[in-house]
């Protein structure tokens, strides 16, 4: 249902409806929202030495992200539904899946190569997306 509602939107307005925000609303968080207040910048400790810098969304925008991440999940389980042979390459940032079960399907693998990509968020500007 929420794949083939989300195939069907052509405005902003369903795209809004099928995220339960006004559009206005989300208008006013995605273009009237000055691009420095979008986000809160801060710094944390790395385990191994050094600092990582966080880039944490405001509380509007992070609603709004959190909305659009719900109705994709919902998306990516009925695709899966459909064909369950299809191969789940991803494993980040999916309900319930935690760095144990991530470890479970490498487990006695031979080789296994982890990536950490520098930088690779700030990579994608609105015009990306």
């Amino acid at each position: 249902m929420s794949l083939t509602d989300l195939r069907a939107t052509r405005t902003r307005h369903e795209v809004a409806a099928l995220l339960r925000y006004r559009p206005s609303a989300v208008s006013f968080i995605v273009h009237a929202t000055p691009p420095a207040a979008r986000y809160i910048t801060f710094d944390i400790a790395k385990r191994s030495g050094g600092v990582r810098t966080i880039d944490a969304p405001n509380d509007r925008l992070k609603g709004l992200q959190r909305s659009l991440s719900k109705l994709l999940y919902e998306c990516l389980r009925e695709i899966e539904a459909k064909d369950p042979r299809r191969n789940k390459l991803s494993h980040a940032f999916r309900p319930g899946a935690s760095i144990i079960s991530n470890a479970k399907t490498h487990h006695r693998r031979r080789y296994v190569l982890n990536l950490d990509l520098k930088d690779f968020f700030p990579a994608f500007n609105f015009g990306r997306v």
